[in-house]
């Protein structure tokens, strides 16, 4: 395909229906992926129009996470303490003293190693009640 068989609007709409995934996008339009990043650098217009839905839909993100935030989803609330709270101690790196005293850096752990460690951490936490 030749770029002049597509308007702006037409690549703007088609790289915001692949979701930003440009080699996607690029399937779309039966070009590759590096003639697309070549079409983007070439044409400010597009290249605008691009980030300008980038942008869109970070906010439309931003406000599902809002929303879940209001409606009292942990996952939501300790993913977003995560990102934005790390000057207050969240974050992925998370310490866990044990009765050893040893604490333990949780990056070291699998997700099934993880899933382990959270399951007795729920049955330790039950039993406290």
């Amino acid at each position: 395909m030749k770029r002049d068989e597509y308007t702006v609007e037409d690549i703007t709409n088609i790289v915001v229906d692949s979701f930003g995934i440009l080699t996607n996008a690029a399937k779309k339009l039966g070009v590759s992926r590096q003639t697309l990043h070549q079409w983007i650098r070439d044409e400010p217009k597009l290249s605008e129009s691009l980030t300008e839905s980038e942008h869109k839909y970070k906010d439309y993100i931003e406000s599902k996470l809002i929303a879940n935030i209001k409606a009292g989803k942990e996952r939501t609330i300790l993913y977003v303490a995560g990102c934005k709270l790390r000057d207050r101690g969240y974050g992925l790196k998370v310490n866990i003293r044990q009765e050893t005293g040893i604490a333990e850096d949780l990056d070291e752990l699998n997700e099934d190693e993880l899933q382990i460690r959270a399951a007795k951490l729920a049955a330790k936490i039950e039993s406290f009640k």
